[in-house]
């Protein structure tokens, strides 16, 4: 008897298992899903390919039959396969795809995964916009100041009127929010993306939490050193140096009460900065020295008001734009011509922002005359001259130089209530001819990459494709 009862139970267990193994999929089971793939995800593996990977649902054996749709037509099956993968070699940019994947055991087939969608985007396609965003500290609209993308282009951080918020870039999904003590004017990400600085609030990005900040209220023309051991910025008439070199020393440097700073910029292989401001100046500083930092080296004098400085590359020249819209370019290099006036440009209007090009042939500037203008920087002869319908604010230069994102706007931003929405365009550098026009915009940033522009305007937070590409979304 206790024979039989063992053998009974070994078939038994037997047959369980053998139903478990080739049939997973019960008609009558109430979770037909129970086994279905999971967490589909698809990459780019070339202009005419993608790559699909998958998770199992279940812990038996199964096959899996992959289905694509083209367009708006019916899913088809591309392949049966074993392995949780798959590379479809046949796509192209006229059409657009959409992908499932279904398990397969015996004659029985799951329901479908998760999809994938696949979309061939020009050059200005908005890949996400957020709009109507409500604040997490109270029932009213979130005013968005500012924006700032992370280096390494995974994060965009918005300034507000009361907060500061994180975004993932890929998809546009919230990832953290703090309240603010002021309005958030600017952002700017620290060179190892571990910090923050929105208006004067310290974020730590690592953390996802606010600091103690020692930022003065009211902080403008805030920038890292690229080696991530400090910042300038001015805040009312001083301008302010801090280093975290463990020292954690102040440089403090100061002009007489009536004047502003207006812009910094540092020397991109010597410790020195230049600054610029309405006492209509420009001064170069030692930031790092063995006794003190901040020793002055030389000063040179505009005609007007100081608005933008800017050092070559190389850093052997600077470039400083005035309120009258005179562009100096004074040599930089050690010696006895340091402080020299080498070039002068000139608008019609204030000078708002002028860059160097990465290749240091081209001085770029953006002015208050409805002009975006680029100089050749060996003779100061003009390339081209783009007219634009509102004044020049701010605008990114690529990295490989292809083109100019610049944000257009009749009223330079100074309080949240006063915020006067533009917009902005891209342009190629070579010759300024116009690429394409992207939304409305109070602020923008170009990402390090130069894949995306992220845009934000009144409740709007917005992300454009720079380069044409596949867009991948669920």
């Amino acid at each position: 008897m206790k024979v039989k009862s063992t053998l009974l139970i070994i078939v038994i267990l037997i047959t369980g298992c053998s139903r478990e193994f080739t049939n997973p999929y019960d008609p009558g089971n109430d979770s037909p899903d129970a086994w279905l793939p999971r967490n589909l995800s698809a990459t780019i593996a070339s202009e005419n390919s993608v790559n699909l990977v998958w998770q199992n649902g279940c812990n038996f054996p199964v096959e899996y039959k992959v289905e694509r749709r083209v367009n708006y037509g019916s899913f088809v099956e591309l392949a049966t396969v074993t392995s949780a993968e798959y590379t479809d070699p046949t796509i192209e940019r006229d059409n657009f795809y959409t992908y499932r994947i279904r398990a397969l055991a015996e004659n029985n087939v799951s329901i479908a995964s998760n999809t994938q969608k696949l979309k061939w985007a020009e050059p200005g396609y908005q890949i996400w916009s957020l709009d109507s965003m409500v604040t997490s500290f109270h029932d009213t609209l979130s005013e968005m100041l500012s924006v700032g993308i992370s280096h390494d282009g995974s994060l965009i951080a918005t300034g507000e009127e009361m907060q500061t918020r994180l975004w993932n870039v890929e998809a546009g999904e919230l990832i953290w929010s703090g309240r603010n003590s002021s309005p958030g004017y600017f952002i700017r990400f620290r060179p190892d993306d571990a910090m923050l600085q929105a208006g004067n609030a310290t974020i730590d990005v690592q953390n996802l939490s606010s600091t103690a900040s020692d930022v003065e209220a009211g902080a403008y023309c805030f920038k890292y050193l690229s080696d991530n051991s400090g910042y300038a910025y001015a805040a009312s008439k001083y301008f302010y140096m801090k280093f975290f070199d463990g020292s954690a020393e102040w440089g403090k440097f100061e002009e007489p009460y009536y004047y502003h700073f207006t812009s910094v910029d540092f020397h991109p292989t010597e410790n020195r900065l230049v600054n610029g401001s309405t006492s209509k100046l420009v001064r170069v500083y030692k930031i790092r020295g063995e006794n003190w930092y901040g020793d002055l080296i030389w000063t040179g004098t505009h005609p007007d008001a100081v608005t933008t400085v800017a050092y070559s590359p190389d850093g052997s020249k600077i470039a400083a734009g005035s309120e009258d819209g005179t562009i100096h370019v004074w040599n930089a290099s050690p010696g006895s011509s340091i402080g020299e006036i080498l070039l002068t440009m000139r608008h019609t209007g204030s000078v708002n922002h002028l860059v160097y090009s990465p290749d240091g042939n081209l001085i770029i500037s953006g002015s208050e005359d409805y002009t975006l203008r680029a100089w050749n920087t060996a003779t100061g002869a003009l390339n081209w001259t783009i007219n634009t319908s509102k004044p020049v604010r701010k605008f990114f230069i690529s990295s490989d130089a292809e083109f100019i994102v610049a944000l257009q706007q009749d009223k330079k931003l100074t309080s949240w209530s006063d915020v006067e929405d533009g917009y902005f365009s891209v342009y190629a550098l070579s010759d300024g001819s116009e690429m394409w026009t992207g939304g409305t915009a109070n602020d923008i940033d170009l990402c390090s990459n130069d894949e995306v522009v992220a845009a934000v305007t009144g409740n709007t937070l917005a992300v454009y494709s720079t380069k044409a590409k596949w867009i991948i979304t669920d």
